[in-house]
């Protein structure tokens, strides 16, 4: 059996994602920021209680550092949210 290895590049997914012209910011969706990180401090759990998948998110805890950081990646690629 081949041994297959996965990346994680962060900021190579978003740079696609933005370019791909696709909206992220929760604001655009019509949550915020702390809708944002509860869904993704939840999901660990959500996952392992109803037997999903193993994802990239079974190998980390996620911290408040890790939720700013991500705010400031995606606000970094695609600016403060304007309301229109």
């Amino acid at each position: 059996m081949r041994e297959v290895t996965i990346s994680y590049d962060p900021d190579g997914i978003l740079d696609i994602i933005h370019k791909a012209g696709v909206e992220i910011r929760p604001e655009g969706m019509g949550i915020t920021w702390d809708d944002v990180f509860a869904a993704i401090k939840y999901e660990k759990e959500f996952l392992e209680s109803h037997g999903y998948w193993y994802t990239v998110v079974n190998d980390f805890k996620v911290t408040d550092e890790f939720c700013r950081m991500i705010k400031d990646k995606v606000i970094a690629k695609y600016g403060e949210w304007e309301a229109k």
